[in-house]
């Protein structure tokens, strides 16, 4: 993530806290959460618009604001 967290200045986040599931997998999969900041140029911008998939092979599994997880039409969200 490193290359699209510099493009775009998202702030990764370590998945270690908490005693999730996929913590001790993270390295093995390449999962990682990041922070979109006010300052990204991702703001306002959707998944699909971002072509996080096609322009980087990244994959979002889901999107949250705060502590509420967000569901629906995902890749239709505008990020902020």
């Amino acid at each position: 993530i490193g290359p699209v967290a510099n493009t775009y200045g998202l702030e990764p986040l370590p998945l270690g806290a908490g005693g999730r599931y996929f913590t001790s997998r993270t390295q093995v999969i390449g999962m990682v959460e990041a922070v979109v900041p006010s300052e990204s140029a991702l703001v306002g911008h959707t998944i699909l618009q971002a072509r996080l998939r096609s322009e980087h092979g990244l994959t979002a599994i889901g999107l949250r604001r705060g502590t509420r997880i967000l569901s629906g039409a995902l890749l239709k969200t505008p990020l902020k």
